[in-house]
């Protein structure tokens, strides 16, 4: 704002508006200060938080594939074991080793076996009651 625009006019020369007119504008300028001082306080600190929350977000990244990368070695090392096993046996000893591993799981779960047949059947059915319904 203007100085001139708060310049009071002096038809009297009156010494207490002349007094009045310098205390509110160094109360402005007082004002003006502390508010320039506090937004640049407030500058500094939303600076300090945003470069903190980058480099956050930077090391969550470098985490993210870190662990992206170990879980990847390990599906391609399964997968390599599985064709390993799968060029040291035949056809007949993995369908026995599937049925041994089915058979040990349903011995030790046979209240989810029997629920897991039942929802398989039921699955089973609705897709073949489909089938018929478009024909």
């Amino acid at each position: 704002m203007d100085e001139q625009n708060f310049t009071p006019e002096y038809s009297n020369g009156n010494e207490y508006a002349n007094e009045a007119f310098t205390s509110v504008k160094d109360n402005i300028t007082a004002v003006k200060d502390r508010v320039s001082e506090q937004a640049s306080e407030l500058k500094g600190k939303i600076s300090a938080q945003a470069s903190n929350l980058g480099n956050q977000l930077g090391q969550k990244i470098d985490d993210a594939r870190g662990k992206t990368s170990a879980r990847l070695r390990n599906t391609s090392q399964k997968i390599q074991n599985l064709a390993v096993y799968m060029e040291e046996h035949d056809a007949k000893d993995m369908s026995e080793s599937v049925v041994r591993s089915s058979q040990e799981l349903i011995r030790k779960h046979p209240g989810k076996s029997i629920l897991a047949g039942i929802l398989l059947g039921l699955l089973v059915g609705r897709l073949f009651s489909l089938g018929r319904s478009h024909r």
